[in-house]
């Protein structure tokens, strides 16, 4: 048995544990250098540069010297105290003895005697006990020594991470050999007890010294679902070379089959990257093989240029919600393929790309199919020039391709010039833009268009002036600090006709508070919004000034339209009204025990809320946390969700989350269970209802844990589901 990269497993902890002790071996390397005056005695030059100290000291030349009374041998890695001191110019031998102790930055080693032979690099320790500074990790060995082929041996070994006094488990070999040569360890008769009771045992295994990887076996996972049964893997890491390695992932799922996975990253000086694919043969259930691949790359080279590459493809639409327990994948309607290709200059960049989607949502018709960009240029440069001006320049052409409507390219070229004027605490920036936007279309009579004009054309100026200002002020006993920062923006873009446009890529966003200040209403180069519209904001926030810390953050905002909107997306009507959502956020942090995030939004047309979430958090301690959310969109959801974690007793904690949907009336996510902790172990069990597809179908699962803290833990890592699921879990003090 083996260990790689994250993964938790006896080997891997062996080590990181006793990988510190290597650094015992340095006393015994020719680095010594007396600060007693050993001028006379040149028997001892061949000790190197190492500062002696002691209450007495018998030096004889030719013969043994000794040192007495509170011995300290010290160098810049470490110090060794003990009662005794003998040095040996003979056989080039270093004893001490009574009481040693030897204490670096990631160690401290007590032994009843130590020996070490210089000249061959040899040294020894026993009886020793040694505690790691940069863990909780503790033990003892019976012999630790350094041999002169560049290895270590332990006999008799025992480890734990409890506390002293405290031994619930115990990590046992027989004996543990490191090669500082290859950097591999070995143990022999290597076993785990939990309360005195035997649960992990091997004869062998071998594991890298430092903690690197190395190839072999790790851990496996187990759980259970309703969808797919007893679900199983066991993978095998692959360390082929330092800047490669592999995972293959052999999975059982009881109901469906056997699956197997290989996931393989790389790392170069300007690259890094990942290539993984997983195959199911046979679905027992889907009666057809199940497949996921992924390729993920980026390289950036000191040139400037760089390339990216993102691309995924799943076998059917329900892949993720049969396979994979993750809530959020049931929400997957698209899967991005992108190749991009870039280069950066001190003023420009310019990009191409490749992009096309795989749908999984049988509901999207192939008419509201997003359409391949096949390929796309982008170009955006920015300089300062005459009398404080700026010079912006985006540019973009891109051909756009689909089985249903329109075809074609679309070019677009959109300088800005604008006047930043600052001040302290004031800036008022006047902007002009221009976009033009060229077309060359075919297929439209297919598309059902009423026009045959296949090269529309327009170009449409934004005139905008943006202003913000910024006051502040101490209240009278200087522990609150308060700022007032108004901002107002007017906007104006006169009206062009663009029904004979199409749309390949634009689209409404969500009305949200950066929305509110942006030129045009449509995201997308297809359409720019008519408007003569007045955006204003206000935003305060309040400081203690005793830490830094924000207690209050208060945004309000607006858009008043001073004239009507004509320009629309195709089949929707053109929406009245004389003024935007009013919007408002509001974070709250006051006390170390309540905090909370609060959104809303008014439509002032209808009278009626538009939007509306709040998320509030009660933490009275490190280990208590309680949330509850909030979430409304008319017309879209109305959600509920409330997550805690809570002690019960000494040991005993629950955790539990309901996420609820009002609209549908339907539970989305639910679990429930139960903790028990220790100083150095703790058990978890989870019961588990979600909503894993989009047609509303559930799953249910039973996740258990159990975890030695600091070696290894056995299950579901439902510690990590949690955090997920509870939010502050994480951060609880364990």
């Amino acid at each position: 048995m083996t260990t790689g990269p994250g993964r938790s497993a006896t080997a891997t902890l062996i080590a990181v544990l006793l990988g510190p002790l290597l650094c015992l071996n340095a006393l015994a390397d020719n680095d010594f250098a007396p600060e007693l005056d050993l001028s006379s005695l040149k028997e001892l030059d061949r000790l190197g540069d190492v500062r002696i100290q002691a209450d007495q000291a018998e030096l004889r030349a030719g013969e043994a010297s000794s040192f007495e009374g509170d011995v300290q041998i010290s160098r810049d890695e470490g110090t060794i105290r003990a009662d005794r001191a003998i040095y040996d110019p003979a056989t080039g031998t270093f004893r001490v003895e009574g009481d040693v102790q030897y204490e670096d930055d990631a160690i401290q080693v007590g032994a009843g005697s130590a020996a070490f032979e210089s000249n061959e690099d040899l040294g020894e320790f026993e009886a020793a006990s040694f505690v790691l500074k940069r863990g909780d990790g503790r033990g003892d060995a019976a012999r630790i020594e350094a041999r002169g082929d560049r290895s270590l041996e332990l006999e008799d070994v025992r480890y734990s991470a409890c506390p002293v006094g405290e031994n619930d488990w115990r990590l046992i070999a027989d004996r543990v050999r490191i090669d500082r040569e290859s950097d591999i360890g070995e143990g022999r008769n290597v076993r785990v007890e939990f309360k005195g009771v035997p649960i992990l045992y091997t004869p062998y295994l071998s594991f890298p010294a430092s903690g690197a990887r190395k190839s072999g076996l790790l851990l496996p996972d187990y759980g259970n679902t309703e969808r797919s049964g007893n679900d199983l893997s066991i993978p095998f890491y692959w360390n082929i070379a330092p800047n490669y390695d592999a995972t293959f992932t052999a999975r059982y799922l009881g109901l469906r089959g056997a699956q197997l996975g290989v996931e393989g990253r790389y790392l170069f000086q300007n690259t890094t990257g990942s290539l993984q694919t997983v195959y199911l043969a046979d679905d027992m259930l889907a009666n057809r093989d199940r497949y996921l691949g992924n390729w993920v790359h980026d390289t950036y080279l000191p040139s400037g240029l760089r390339f990216r590459a993102d691309v995924t493809d799943v076998s059917d639409r329900n892949y993720f919600g049969d396979l994979s327990s993750s809530l959020a994948g049931t929400a997957v309607t698209h899967l991005e393929r992108q190749v991009a290709l870039g280069v950066d200059r001190e003023n420009w960049t310019l990009d191409m790309r490749l992009q096309s989607f795989q749908t999984i949502d049988d509901g999207i018709t192939e008419a509201n199919k997003p359409y391949k960009r096949v390929p796309q240029f982008l170009f955006r440069g920015g300089w300062d020039t005459a009398l404080g001006t700026r010079t912006t320049v985006d540019a973009e052409l891109t051909h756009f391709e689909r089985a249903v409507g329109a075809r074609g390219q679309r070019l677009t070229v959109e300088p800005t010039f604008s006047l930043p004027l600052q001040a302290p605490g004031a800036a008022l920036v006047p902007s002009v833009r221009i976009n033009h936007t060229q077309y060359r279309l075919t297929d439209l009579l297919s598309a059902g268009r009423s026009t045959n004009d296949d090269s529309p054309s327009r170009t449409i100026p934004t005139y905008s002036l943006d202003g913000r200002l910024i006051f502040e002020r101490e209240n009278r006993r200087g522990t609150l600090f308060q700022t007032l920062e108004p901002r107002i923006r007017y906007t104006h873009i006169p009206f062009v006709d663009q029904t004979d446009v199409p749309v390949f890529d634009t689209g409404l966003p969500d009305v949200n508070l950066v929305q509110l200040f942006q030129d045009n209403r449509f995201r997308g180069s297809d359409r720019i919004g008519d408007t003569d519209t007045l955006s204003v904001g206000f935003t305060t926030r309040l400081y203690n000034l005793a830490n830094g810390r924000e207690l209050l953050n208060v945004t309000l905002g607006q858009a008043i339209f001073l004239s009507d909107r004509n320009v629309e997306l195709p089949g929707r009507p053109v929406v009245p009204g004389n003024a935007s959502n009013l919007i408002a956020e509001v974070a709250l942090n006051f006390t170390q025990r309540w905090n909370g995030n609060f959104e809303y939004q008014w439509q002032p047309e209808l009278a009626e809320t538009a939007k509306a979430a709040f998320r509030l958090q009660y933490r009275p301690a490190d280990n208590k946390v309680i949330n509850f959310g909030y979430r409304f969109q008319d017309n879209e959801l109305e959600q509920t969700d409330i997550s805690f974690a809570w002690p019960i007793g000494r040991h005993w904690n629950v955790v539990g989350r309901w996420n609820y949907s009002l609209t549908d009336n339907v539970t989305l996510e639910r679990f429930a269970g139960v903790e028990y902790e220790r100083c150095c172990w703790a058990v978890r069990l989870v019961s588990r209802s979600f909503v894993n597809n989009r047609d509303g179908s559930t799953d249910r699962a039973l996740f258990a844990q159990f975890e030695l803290k600091g070696l290894t833990s056995i299950g579901t890592r439902v510690d990590a589901f949690l955090e997920r699921g509870i939010l502050g879990y994480g951060r609880i003090d364990r």
